[in-house]
């Protein structure tokens, strides 16, 4: 066997070590004066990582087995949370599971993603449209963090659409064990921003758009609000969040228009009210356009001309934007 060969081998092997690897934690979770035991696996894989967990309850000697699957082209990830932990427990077991801290309460990023895949919907082919999400529009004095990676707990009962929408632990069925909670761990640094290097657009004269990789912020004055953020749980987007997704954000009359790059070599074009928290994706289709990679807005005329790379072009007007908001219930 010659050098390179064995060099080869053996960063394959090493690399699937560190890819696959377990920790095991010996502790009173559940609090009920016994030691129980927790045994959590760690694999990789081109498009996610996971982590497959066995408790073993010190008391009544029943194993609980989960796993938690993290897409690399999403911000967060689900786990369901057994019964059998109590409070404490649930919350010892996630920062054993995560590896980060225990948050009190859901920032403003993070509240956008939860309220858009709570509200998202596929639309018929018809009228442009072919998504639509809905978030809740939150206003921060002041400019906009991205927190650390944090993880929180969370009640079943207050977030059923998003346990709907999104996939929690990929094998629970409710019948292996009972879960009230789940767990919710949140990965901001792939926005890749900090508080001083958002990418900066001066939109008007007291508006600015300020981006990340992967999110849109819009500033009124001295208060800022998250307007939009690319995740492969809530629509198509990239694979891996390490590909960025905003190409271009642009203000139309109080509607913003983003132009999102997706690794299939498409661009998408969505329109964002940040009045009402509704956020649309055009139909390339039936603007009968390959992709949208150019956009001029024309403000006297109230258009914006979008072409595709092989100059198919479509106009899009503001009574039209308008038209399909309304037609959404939301003006």
């Amino acid at each position: 066997m010659n050098k390179p060969t064995l060099i080869t081998i053996l960063t394959l092997f090493i690399s699937s070590i560190a890819l696959c690897q377990t920790k095991k934690s010996l502790k009173d979770f559940n609090k009920d004066g016994v030691v129980d035991r927790v045994e959590i696996s760690e694999d990789g894989g081109s498009a996610f990582s996971s982590s497959s967990a066995t408790y073993t309850d010190g008391k009544t000697k029943r194993k609980y087995e989960f796993s938690i699957q993290y897409p690399f082209g999403s911000f967060f990830s689900i786990g369901n949370a057994p019964n059998a932990l109590d409070k404490p427990g649930r919350e010892e077991l996630g920062k054993l599971l995560f590896s980060r801290k225990l948050a009190s309460k859901i920032d403003p990023s993070l509240q956008w993603l939860i309220d858009a895949c709570s509200n998202k919907a596929e639309m018929k082919p018809s009228e442009l449209i072919d998504f639509s999400a809905k978030y809740n529009p939150v206003w921060m004095e002041g400019n906009p963090m991205i927190p650390d990676d944090y993880f929180v707990l969370l009640e079943n009962s207050k977030y059923p659409n998003l346990l709907k929408n999104v996939e929690g632990s990929p094998e629970y069925d409710g019948q292996s064990y009972k879960s009230d909670y789940f767990w919710l761990t949140y990965s901001p640094h792939n926005h890749k921003g900090k508080s001083d290097d958002f990418k900066t657009i001066q939109a008007d004269s007291e508006n600015q758009i300020l981006t990340t990789s992967h999110g849109v912020i819009l500033k009124a004055g001295q208060k800022c609000s998250w307007i939009f953020i690319n995740d492969d749980k809530l629509f198509a987007a990239n694979e891996k969040l390490r590909w960025p997704s905003i190409s271009e954000a642009q203000i139309f009359n109080g509607f913003v228009l983003i132009r999102q790059v997706v690794n299939t070599r498409a661009t998408n074009l969505f329109i964002v009210n940040p009045k009402s928290g509704l956020v649309v994706r055009l139909s390339n289709e039936l603007m009968q356009i390959n992709s949208v990679e150019k956009m001029e807005i024309y403000k006297l005329k109230e258009t914006v001309e979008l072409s595709d790379s092989e100059g198919r072009k479509y106009s899009l007007t503001l009574s039209k934007i308008k038209e399909l908001f309304t037609g959404m219930n939301n003006p």
